[in-house]
């Protein structure tokens, strides 16, 4: 935004090798003050929207991966009543829904 919005061309030689174009330089005072207010707002404005609606979709999806991981994996394992493993598998049950209720979604 603030080098142009073309590159310079690459000049290839007689010898095969590629010669690059003169480097960038960065447009005069002028146009600087008069194109940063206009990045800043592209910049809020991407980061709002990046809030708004890709944040809650990664969100729900995370959820559901996790949901999907953890109830898979207990209705497959049998759990016999009275043993240890079945005072384990409810604490851990337990913890997930208290965590679970800890989290903003």
């Amino acid at each position: 935004m603030f080098f142009g919005y073309t590159l310079p061309e690459e000049t290839v030689l007689d010898d095969g090798s590629i010669d690059l174009g003169p480097q960038l330089q960065i447009c005069t005072q002028i146009k600087w003050y008069i194109r940063m207010p206009f990045f800043w707002v592209l910049l809020y404005a991407c980061a709002m929207s990046w809030t708004r609606w890709v944040d809650p979709l990664c969100a729900r999806i995370t959820e559901w991966m996790i949901k999907k991981a953890f109830d898979d994996e207990e209705s497959r394992t049998p759990v016999r009543r009275g043993s240890s493993s079945a005072n384990s598998a409810i604490g851990e049950k337990e913890v997930e829904r208290s965590l679970m209720t800890l989290l903003p979604w």
